[in-house]
């Protein structure tokens, strides 16, 4: 083990033995002196690796070295592709609040970055309900605007079928 982790564990270590110490000892009046042995103990523990950190024995380079790390892409893909579905669903209900129920909304991202970037919105109108106030207007039209102002995409990627 490095010499960081050995100080940690028995920074640890002192820290569950004075919990067990503190759950044993009974109030008193040699508890405080008890205690008091105890809280120099804790000190000396801390203080003892000092000597060989201002020496240098100790390597801190290593702890944070490059390879140690890397970019989860699997998890970055499955958190894009959650945040694509919520996406869908909020546009979904965005247009139903605004008279088009039934509407199902789908998108095409980009695979070459992790961020989420629609690349085409596609608009499924197979089974498309409108609300009484909406008959008498051009629904690819009215559809198309309220997608491209809440997803803030081209009007050219919003793609309807149906």
């Amino acid at each position: 083990m490095s010499g960081i982790s050995l100080y940690l564990l028995s920074i640890v270590g002192v820290v569950i033995l004075g919990v067990v110490i503190d759950l044993v000892l009974h109030e008193g009046s040699t508890a405080k002196y008890i205690k008091s042995l105890f809280a120099l103990f804790v000190v000396f523990v801390i203080v003892a690796p000092l000597p060989k950190l201002i020496n240098g024995d100790i390597d801190l380079g290593g702890l944070f070295t490059g390879s140690q790390y890397e970019i989860d892409n699997g998890f970055l893909n499955t958190r894009r592709l959650e945040q694509a579905e919520k996406l869908k669903s909020d546009t979904e209900k965005h247009l139903s609040a605004n008279g088009f129920s039934n509407v199902v909304v789908d998108f095409s991202l980009d695979p070459n970055t992790s961020e989420l970037k629609i690349l085409a919105v596609y608009v499924d109108l197979t089974n498309l309900v409108l609300a009484g106030n909406n008959v008498h207007i051009n629904k690819y039209t009215a559809i198309r605007e309220l997608i491209k102002n809440y997803l803030l995409v081209d009007e050219g990627r919003v793609i309807m079928y149906g």
